[in-house]
C-alpha cells in the first residue's frame, strides 16, 4: 500500500495484515458463519484496540472486561497495546478498586472543584502509589493541599501533570510534592499555582513536551535566569506557555547582568505564548534560538517603553520570517495588536493591553521598530480599527511613527487603511511632502491604497496621490 511517508509501522501493518486477514476469511461462504468467538486473540486485541482508541476513555476497557472470560484474558494479557489505566476519582472508594484490579498505571481525574473529607482521602491514597500513579489531573483545595505535603516520594512513572486552583485563591504547592522528581513527565500545565520545587522538577527530568503555566500568581513568581536554565535543558520541548496574573514592577530595576546563558537551541520548539514584562521576556529568550517556531503569541502588559532586539533576534532566526507576507495592526478597546501572516494564517502575534489609543500608537509603534526582523517576502501592511470611536487629540506624528518602521521593507505593495484611520493617515501625510515624504514612506514599488468602509472625499484622496509613484494604483471603494 503506497502512503506519504513510504514507511509503516510494524502494528499499524500488523492491524492491515488482520483486516485483510478477517475479510478474506469472512467473504468465503465456509465461513460467513464464524462469530467473534471463534476469533484468534490477535484479532480480538486489534479489535479491542480500535475501540478503546474511538473512545478515547482511560475506562474504556472496562466494559470489555465484564463481556466473558476470554474477553478479560485477552485484555489483561495486553495492557500496554489496549493502554490500560485504571481510573481513580474522588468519588470512588480507591482503596477498594486497587485492591480488586491488577497493579496497572494510575490516573486521578477530578469531578468536582470542591473536595469533600473522603474525596481528599481517596486521592491521597492513590498518590501512596507513587510508582503507580501516570497521570494527575486535579483542583486543587486548601484541605488537599494539607494533605498532599506528605508526597514526598519520587514518581518514575508520572507522565502527565495538571493542578488547577481558583482565579480568587492562590495554592502554594508544597516543595517536597513529588518527591521533586519525575523523570518520565512530558505535560506540565498549572493554572493559578504558585509551586517554588517547580525548577527542581523540572530538572528532574528531560522529556518534557508542553510546558504551561498559566495565571502565575504573584507568590508564584519564576526568575528569568532559573527558567532560562530550565528551558537550556529541555531539547524535547514542543510548547512552551508562561502567563502572569499581574506585572512586577521590580523587574526591570533588576539588571539584566546576572543573565549570563550560552545560546542554546531548541529544535522542536513551534509554540511560544507568553503573557508578562517585556523586560522578563527578553531575559528568557536572549540566549534562544528556536528555528522550527510556528505560532508565537506574545500579549504584553501596558508599560511605557518596550525594548525587545531578542524577541526581534528570535522571530528572525525562524524559516517562518522569511514567509512572512502581510503585517496587521489593530487597535480595539483595551488591547493593540500586531499581526505577522504566513500566507492565509496569522502565525505570530503580538499584543498590548491599553486602553487609550495614543498609549497603543506609542507600543505599537515600539515594537515594530524593536521586534521586526528582516521580512524579503512582506507584501502587505493593513492597519483598521474595532474601536467605535477615535481620539482626536492623537498627533499626526504618532500615526508617521507607527508607518516608518516599515520603510525597511522594499518589497511591501499595499497599504490597507480601514475606517476613521484614513482620514487620520491622511491628515498626518498633509503635512509631509516632498523629500520629507519620501523618508517617512519611500516604497520603491507601487503602492495600491485599498480603504473600506469609506468613500473619502477629494482632499482625503490626495495626500495619497502624492505619495503614491506615477503608475501606482488608488482603489477607493
Amino acid at each position: 500500500m503506497a502512503h506519504d511517508s513510504g514507511i509503516m509501522s510494524s502494528n499499524a501493518q500488523a492491524s492491515l495484515e488482520t483486516l485483510i486477514y478477517l475479510r478474506v476469511r469472512l467473504a468465503d461462504p465456509v465461513y460467513r458463519r464464524v462469530t467473534i468467538n471463534t476469533l484468534p486473540d490477535d484479532a480480538l486485541v486489534e479489535i479491542f484496540s480500535f475501540y478503546v482508541d474511538q473512545t478515547d476513555r482511560d475506562d474504556s476497557w472496562y466494559a470489555l472486561v465484564h463481556v466473558c472470560r476470554k474477553w478479560r484474558y485477552v485484555v489483561f494479557a495486553s495492557p500496554r497495546r489496549l493502554r490500560l489505566r485504571l481510573l481513580c476519582t474522588p468519588d470512588q472508594p480507591v482503596e477498594k478498586m486497587l485492591h480488586i484490579w491488577p497493579a496497572l498505571p494510575i490516573v486521578l481525574v477530578p469531578h468536582r472543584k470542591q473536595l469533600r473529607k473522603q474525596g481528599v482521602n481517596n486521592i491521597i491514597h492513590a498518590l501512596k502509589h507513587h510508582d503507580r500513579v501516570y497521570r494527575i489531573d486535579l483542583w486543587v483545595t486548601n484541605p488537599l493541599l494539607k494533605k498532599m505535603a506528605a508526597t514526598k516520594e519520587p514518581f518514575p512513572a508520572l507522565t502527565y501533570l495538571e493542578l488547577r486552583s481558583g482565579r480568587a485563591t492562590t495554592q502554594i504547592l508544597p516543595d517536597s510534592f513529588l518527591g521533586g522528581s519525575a523523570p518520565r513527565l512530558r505535560f506540565v500545565f498549572f493554572y493559578g499555582i504558585a509551586y517554588p520545587g517547580l525548577r527542581k522538577l523540572l530538572s528532574s527530568t528531560r522529556d518534557i513536551v508542553h510546558l504551561r503555566l498559566h495565571d502565575i500568581p504573584y507568590s508564584g513568581y519564576i526568575s528569568p535566569e532559573a527558567t532560562a536554565t530550565c528551558l537550556s535543558a529541555l531539547t524535547r520541548i514542543e510548547e512552551v506557555s508562561l502567563h502572569f496574573r499581574s506585572p512586577r514592577y521590580d523587574i526591570a530595576t533588576q539588571g539584566r547582568s546576572q543573565l549570563q546563558h550560552t545560546p542554546f537551541v531548541l529544535p522542536a520548539l513551534r509554540d511560544f505564548f507568553f503573557t508578562g514584562d517585556s523586560d522578563y521576556l527578553e531575559r528568557i529568550i536572549t540566549p534562544i534560538n528556536a528555528p522550527v517556531l510556528t505560532r508565537l503569541y506574545i500579549k504584553f502588559f501596558n508599560q511605557l517603553v518596550f525594548g525587545t532586539p531578542s524577541l526581534r533576534r528570535l522571530i528572525g532566526r525562524t524559516e517562518a520570517s522569511r514567509a512572512f507576507c502581510r503585517v496587521d495592526v489593530s487597535f480595539s478597546k483595551g488591547f493593540a495588536r500586531l499581526g505577522l501572516w504566513v500566507d492565509d494564517f496569522p502565525s505570530f502575534e503580538l499584543g498590548i493591553s491599553s486602553r487609550m489609543l495614543d498609549w497603543q500608537l506609542s507600543s505599537v509603534a515600539q515594537l515594530c521598530s524593536s521586534s521586526l526582523p528582516p521580512m524579503p517576502a512582506l507584501e502587505c501592511l493593513k492597519i483598521f480599527q474595532d474601536r467605535q470611536h477615535l481620539q482626536d487629540d492623537i498627533e499626526d506624528i504618532q500615526w508617521l511613527e507607527l508607518l516608518h518602521p516599515f520603510t525597511r521593507f522594499a518589497s511591501v505593495k499595499d497599504l490597507v487603511l480601514s475606517g476613521p484611520l484614513v482620514q487620520h493617515v491622511a491628515r498626518a501625510l498633509q503635512k509631509v511632502s516632498g523629500e520629507r515624504l519620501i523618508e517617512v514612506l519611500p516604497m520603491p514599488q507601487p503602492i495600491s491604497q485599498r480603504v473600506g468602509r469609506l468613500q473619502p472625499e477629494e482632499h482625503i484622496q490626495e495626500p495619497f496621490r502624492s505619495w503614491s509613484l506615477p503608475d501606482s494604483s488608488l482603489v477607493f471603494p
